[in-house]
């Protein structure tokens, strides 16, 4: 089993049709730090594998986050 650790999906509405929508809010690098909290929190809690996603912008950020405990990182 693996928990991936990114960010919470955001709806919004489209007041035209009256749907729910996605707000395609992309993560920036400033989001970083709420990815390797929680991935340095979980990782001696749980026996699942952990991935963090969000706030991996460039090779520094795979690093902290495999340093935080995270077993894979998925930059997008």
């Amino acid at each position: 089993m693996i928990a991936s650790i990114n960010r919470f999906f955001s709806p919004d509405f489209d007041i035209h049709t009256l749907k729910v929508k996605s707000s395609f809010v992309f993560s920036t690098p400033s989001d970083l730090s709420m990815s390797l909290r929680w991935i340095a929190v979980m990782a001696e809690k749980v026996t699942c594998d952990l991935a963090a996603s969000t706030g991996v912008h460039d090779g520094a950020a795979v690093i902290k986050h495999i340093l935080a405990g995270a077993d894979a990182v998925q930059p997008v």
